[in-house]
């Protein structure tokens, strides 16, 4: 029950407080609450400490921010908040310790019963040696010492390690720099020994994907060999180059070549006679260009003429009434002889691309200005789609630089839409 109050009254002897009798049983049952709770006096409820001289003991649970004393007895206590000495403790039933050290072979273990111990390695092996020597995984046997012979470089002893490194051997030293693995020593790769003739030795096949220097090589070289030979310069076998040796040490001089004097020739050369002069026989060549002076008994000229031509071109798909053009390719000087269409139309040649678009809005029947690049205007029918040009007319190419191109532009007047085709017969008037 909660705690029993006595009514004092408002006031001194107001009669508004309990009765003697009242309050005296609100007494008894207050103490009745704490000995409940406590004990009757002379024993303690479990779980209540006694204090003693400002001692508390306690047989329950305990929560506190700080503990003192020797703490003995104590359970489930948290290392964080625990300081000072503890009492000695049993450890044989605490979990994740080692309670017990066996020595094994050539360890020897050693207490003084303050919780240290001392681990010491006692000897064993064959002969008392602590050392196990293996090679490649396989016992060689037990050692108290490892010696390191020629060509094996061991580091000195720190922090109980050592660096064993390999350093050469008799024969020479390996080494390695910007250009590679080096050796001072004469050496040999493959399956069997090693010549001591060579400073390397290859047994087999040798794929060497960077440059092969060497002041000699012995033997045949087989297979293929490209590239420049840099450093040779002679010739094995000299040879003659027009009746002069040559070896490949020097430049060679060619009488009647790079030098003055004869050049010795034998056999004839077909079609060609006389001395100083030469008489050319035919030559079956359609040009023939001479820097000097021919002279000729007679000139047949009968194949320099040009015979006409008949060049092409189509525009695109143009509607009726619509213009197309098209680009020619002919010649850079002509005379025009005749021209068709594929359907009636409106022609017109023009001597360069401005000229031609620039008489674009010009109108069927209205003449061209003189001058303004118009070579032909011609208007076809479906009756009669090729107009012979009476006189010839001379048209040509005026861009810069001149070319054999022909700008053409046609109005389609067939009634439907259509690609247009344009022959042009010419005679080239220009190389």
């Amino acid at each position: 029950m909660s705690k029993v109050g006595i009514n004092t009254g408002s006031a001194p002897n107001a009669g508004d407080g309990s009765s003697l009798l009242a309050g005296a049983n609100a007494i008894n049952a207050n103490f009745n609450e704490l000995y409940s709770l406590l004990g009757d006096g002379s024993t303690l409820v479990s779980g209540v400490a006694t204090v003693t001289g400002g001692d508390i003991d306690v047989t329950g649970i305990v929560t506190a921010s700080n503990f003192s004393g020797s703490g003995a007895g104590l359970t489930s206590l948290q290392s964080p908040q625990l300081t000072g000495s503890l009492p000695a403790i049993d450890g044989k039933s605490l979990t994740g310790i080692v309670t017990t050290i066996v020595a094994g072979t050539n360890i020897s273990v050693s207490g003084n019963g303050t919780g240290s111990v001392t681990v010491s390695a006692s000897g064993g092996g064959a002969s008392g040696n602590t050392v196990i020597v293996k090679d490649d995984g396989s016992t060689v046997g037990a050692a108290g010492t490892i010696n390191f012979g020629t060509g094996v470089a061991v580091s000195a002893l720190s922090a109980g390690i050592v660096t064993v490194t390999a350093s050469g051997g008799s024969g020479g030293v390996w080494s390695s720099n910007a250009a590679g693995i080096n050796t001072s020593a004469k050496v040999g790769i493959g399956t069997t020994t090693a010549d001591s003739f060579y400073e390397l030795e290859v047994q087999g096949n040798a794929n060497i994907t960077g440059f092969l220097t060497a002041t000699t090589l012995r033997g045949a070289v087989i297979g293929d060999v490209t590239g420049n030979a840099s450093s040779a310069t002679q010739l094995q076998t000299a040879r003659n180059i027009g009746g002069v040796s040559f070896n490949g040490t020097s430049a060679i001089n060619l009488p009647g070549v790079n030098i003055a004097g004869n050049q010795n020739t034998s056999g004839t050369a077909a079609g060609l006679s006389g001395t100083p002069n030469i008489t050319v026989g035919t030559v079956a060549s359609s040009d023939i260009t001479s820097t000097g002076v021919v002279t000729a008994t007679s000139f047949d000229g009968s194949n320099v003429l040009k015979s006409r031509t008949t060049v092409t071109g189509s525009t695109p798909s143009i509607a009726n009434n619509g213009i197309g053009n098209t680009d020619i390719s002919g010649f850079k000087s002509y005379g025009l002889i005749q021209v068709g269409l594929s359907t009636a139309g409106w022609l017109r040649i023009y001597t360069d691309n401005a000229a031609r678009a620039n008489d674009v809005n010009r109108s069927v029947g209205e003449d061209p200005t003189p001058g303004d690049g118009v070579i032909a205007d011609i208007v076809t029918t479906g009756l009669s789609t090729t107009k012979n040009i009476t006189p010839f007319t001379l048209g040509g190419n005026l861009d810069n630089p001149v070319s054999d191109k022909i700008y053409v532009a046609v109005t389609n007047q067939s009634g439907t839409t259509q690609a247009i085709s344009v022959n042009l017969t010419i005679l080239k008037l220009e190389v």
